[in-house]
């Protein structure tokens, strides 16, 4: 498979060991995933941006630069696809470090075909779920920046569980107009109940 570009939902995979390549590209490609091998760390690093999306699978030991070396520089780039290491030492200590650095799972080779592709299958809906949950979040943060800053202001309050009396004292203002600030924000902000303006409302500020 061509190394020179990539697509947008795929297997990733970077291992100097040509076998390896070999056979996981050939394990992944039979599964119906679309494989991007790389034997080489710099030709991984041309090409891949914060667009990449499916997963990304490093071996841990490399001669340019190590696993988990190159996901800190995926961090770097705000790559934040799942990231799966392979390793063939067993390393405690590197499965610990590489786990709290955020990788999604630490695989030891060998690895039997059906394995490989289960472990691939999690992290790409782990992809897919991540990737909603932005869409959604930016979603309401849009809809949140289309409220004036007295709407923004009501708000605020409402989702604390103010009264529309309280808010209206707070501001100087009419209950009425309390009211109606409310209604916009309802329907601005799409929500079709205060519980769900308030799960909104923590998203934009999570």
């Amino acid at each position: 498979m061509s190394q020179s570009s990539v697509d947008p939902v795929s297997v990733y995979f970077v291992d100097d060991d040509p076998a390896m390549v070999r056979y996981v590209d050939a394990v992944l490609t039979a599964a119906g995933y679309n494989v991007h091998p790389f034997t080489d760390v710099d030709a991984f690093l041309a090409v891949c941006d914060s667009a990449i999306r499916g997963c990304i699978l490093l071996d841990v030991q490399m001669p340019s630069l190590s696993g988990p070396e190159l996901q800190t520089v995926l961090h770097q780039r705000g790559i934040n696809a799942p990231v799966l290491f392979l390793t063939g030492q067993g390393d405690v200590t590197t499965a610990v470090e590489v786990m709290r650095r955020g990788a999604l799972d630490l695989i030891e080779k060998p690895i039997s075909a059906d394995d490989l592709v289960a472990r691939v299958r999690r992290a790409i809906d782990e992809d897919a779920g991540n990737v909603r949950r932005r869409d959604a979040r930016e979603v309401v943060n849009a809809r949140w920046r289309s409220l004036s800053a007295r709407e923004q202001e009501v708000c605020v309050k409402i989702s604390m569980g103010d009264a529309n009396k309280t808010v209206a004292r707070e501001f100087g203002i009419s209950e009425r107009t309390v009211e109606v600030h409310r209604s916009k924000v309802m329907m601005k902000m799409g929500a079709s109940s205060l519980a769900e303006l308030v799960l909104m409302y923590s998203k934009c500020h999570d």
